[in-house]
C-alpha cells in the first residue's frame, strides 16, 4: 500500500480506535506475561533486560514512526510511554520485595526494629493527624495494631504477612463504596493517608535516633509502592479496563491541566502586558522628577484658645499642621 494512503486511512476515527484497542491488549499481554505476580522473584539479568527495554522503547518508536501522521503517531507514543512507565514501576517493586524479603530473614534486624517501634508515641502521632487532616482515626489505629502484631511474631515474619495486611486494610476500607467516583476518590485518599502515616513514623524514628531507621525506610518504600500497585489494580478491575488504559487516562488528564495552565498564562500576559506596566512606571517617575511637583510643608501655625469638641477651652497651644503646598503656583 502507498504510504500516503496508509496515513490517510489511519486518520479515520474508527481505525484509530481499533489501533488503540490492539496496542492496549498487546502491551497488557506483555506486562501480564512478565509479571503474573509482581512479587515473584526475577533474576537480576531479567530485571536489567526489562528496564533496558522500558528506558529505550520510546526513543526507538519515535525514530521508527517519523513519517507517520500526527493522530496515529500520538496514539503510538502514548501507549508506548504508558507501557514503559508500568514496566519501570513493576521492576522497582519486584526488586524492593526481594530486598525486604532478605531483610526479614535476619532475626537480629527484626528484633532491633521491634524495639525501636516501642519508642514511638502513637497517641501523639494520632493527635497530629487529627489536627492536620481531620479524619477518622480508626484507620491509623488499625495500622498501629497491625504493625505491632506483625513485629511480635519475629521468627515467622515474611513479606506475605505484609501484603496480606495491606490487602485486608484496603478491602475493608473500599467495601463501603459502590459509586465509581467515590470508590476512586477514597482509594486515592487511602493511599495518601497511609503514606503520610508511614512518613510520620519514619520521622519519629529519626528524632529518636532509631538504629533501624534504614530498615524502616526500606519497608516504607515497599508499602507505598505495593499499595499504589494494588489500588491501581483494584480501580482498573472496578472500571473494567486495563491498567495501561488507566495510566493513559491519567497522562491525558495531566496534559489537559498543563494546557489549561498554559492558556491561563497566555491570557494573563495578554491582559497584563509587562511592557505597558513598564511604560506606566516610567511616566510616574517622570512626574516625580518634575521640580514643579515637589511639595514642602507650611510653617508652623499657632492657635490660641483652641476649642475641643466637648466645648472646653484650652490654654494657648501650638499645633503644627503638616499641610503641603506646591513650590510653584503654575499648577493651579
Amino acid at each position: 500500500m502507498i504510504t500516503w494512503k496508509f496515513s490517510r486511512i489511519c486518520t479515520i476515527p474508527f481505525i484509530l480506535d481499533q489501533i488503540r484497542l490492539f496496542y492496549s491488549k498487546f502491551y497488557q499481554t506483555i506486562i501480564d506475561s512478565y509479571f503474573p505476580n509482581v512479587l515473584t522473584s526475577l533474576t537480576q539479568t531479567t530485571i536489567e533486560a526489562i528496564r533496558t527495554i522500558a528506558n529505550n522503547i520510546s526513543y526507538w518508536l519515535i525514530h521508527a514512526i517519523e513519517h507517520v501522521y500526527d493522530p496515529l503517531k500520538l496514539t503510538l507514543i502514548q501507549y508506548t510511554q504508558a507501557f514503559s512507565s508500568i514496566l519501570l514501576r513493576y521492576t522497582s517493586l519486584n526488586h524492593l520485595s526481594l530486598t525486604v524479603h532478605t531483610m526479614f530473614l535476619q532475626s537480629s534486624r527484626l528484633i532491633t526494629m521491634s524495639n525501636d517501634l516501642t519508642h514511638i508515641n502513637f497517641n501523639d502521632l494520632h493527635e497530629q493527624i487529627n489536627w492536620l487532616i481531620e479524619c477518622d482515626l480508626n484507620l491509623f489505629i488499625k495500622i498501629e495494631q497491625c504493625f505491632k502484631n506483625l513485629f511480635q511474631c519475629q521468627t515467622m515474619l515474611t513479606i506475605h504477612n505484609w501484603t496480606t495486611f495491606i490487602d485486608t486494610l484496603l478491602d475493608d476500607h473500599l467495601i463501603l463504596y459502590n459509586n465509581a467516583k467515590e470508590y476512586i476518590y477514597n482509594a486515592r485518599q487511602f493511599l495518601l493517608k497511609t503514606n503520610f502515616y508511614c512518613s510520620l513514623i519514619l520521622r519519629e524514628l529519626t528524632l529518636h535516633y532509631g538504629t533501624s531507621l534504614g530498615s524502616f525506610h526500606l519497608l516504607q518504600l515497599f508499602i507505598e509502592e505495593y499499595l499504589y500497585y494494588r489500588i491501581e489494580q483494584k480501580i482498573s478491575y472496578y472500571l473494567n479496563q486495563s491498567v495501561i488504559n488507566l495510566v493513559i487516562e491519567n497522562l491525558n488528564n495531566e496534559q489537559q491541566q498543563q494546557q489549561q495552565k498554559y492558556i491561563m498564562n497566555k491570557n494573563y500576559q495578554y491582559f497584563f502586558n509587562d511592557d505597558d506596566i513598564d511604560d506606566d512606571f516610567e511616566s510616574l517617575s517622570d512626574d516625580f522628577n518634575d521640580p514643579r511637583n515637589i511639595l514642602k510643608p507650611l510653617s508652623p501655625v499657632q492657635i490660641d484658645d483652641f476649642i475641643l469638641p466637648h466645648g472646653t477651652v484650652t490654654d494657648s497651644f501650638s499645633y503644627i499642621f503638616e499641610d503641603l503646598q506646591p513650590l510653584s503656583n503654575e499648577l493651579f
